[in-house]
């Protein structure tokens, strides 16, 4: 999971511009708000997997990941 979460980085301009042919969607917008939050996303869930593996009586998210600011 870590590995696809480098990749969607890596080309995150290649899928704006698939997101973009897909769903009509602006490349800016796409760019700059879709794709990383998707990459963000992903970060979140594979690091709230990692800390419940580690101590399973904890099941608080990671609350350093967690972007609140754009609810």
């Amino acid at each position: 999971m870590l590995r696809f979460t480098y990749l969607v980085e890596k080309h995150s301009e290649e899928l704006a511009a698939l997101e973009t042919w897909d769903n009509g969607k602006t490349y800016e917008q796409v760019k700059t708000s879709e794709i990383p939050v998707l990459g963000r996303l992903f970060q979140y869930y594979i690091c709230w997997l990692m800390r419940r593996y580690e101590n399973p009586e904890n099941e608080d998210p990671p609350s350093h990941i967690v972007d609140t600011s754009w609810s």
